[in-house]
């Protein structure tokens, strides 16, 4: 009887394929979801100034949209969006990096609004969980993609 040992190559795609597929099922829920969230919360920006706008509009009437005050809001709530989406977009490719730096602003935005302002302790963990959740995902597949290396 003839035994046949595995050629390395096939030893390889088959470690490969395990590690893609843990990638797939354990780690990649965790990165969607922070690219969610990272892109939910830019729409945020652009809807706040329309939100405070068309309350003023009540007392003034439409054409405060019109404003440059309201149009240079807006124009950095739209900035701002398209922040979160390359943010988002960039965690495809490379998701450790990515979500880092959305971890890293929303810190520091956190930061910011509790010397300036009262926090939101609710947003605040909701975002941490959710970011940081990512930011561990990131980097375990940063790790196994570095053992298939």
């Amino acid at each position: 009887m003839q035994t046949f040992a595995a050629s390395p190559s096939s030893t390889t795609s088959s470690t490969h394929d395990d590690l893609e597929a843990e990638i797939a099922l354990f780690h990649q829920p965790a990165i969607d979801q922070a690219r969610r969230i990272i892109v939910r919360a830019g729409f945020i920006y652009p809807l706040i100034p329309v939100a405070i706008f068309a309350m003023l509009a009540s007392f003034t009437g439409p054409k405060i949209f019109l404003t440059p005050a309201f149009l240079v809001m807006f124009g950095a709530g739209l900035a701002i969006l398209g922040v979160h989406v390359a943010l988002s977009r960039w965690a495809k490719t490379s998701p450790l990096a990515a979500t880092s730096v959305a971890l890293g602003v929303f810190i520091g935005w956190m930061a910011y609004i509790a010397v300036t302002d009262t926090p939101h302790l609710v947003i605040s963990l909701f975002g941490l969980i959710f970011l940081g959740r990512g930011v561990l995902a990131g980097y375990r597949v940063h790790q196994l993609r570095k053992r298939m290396r």
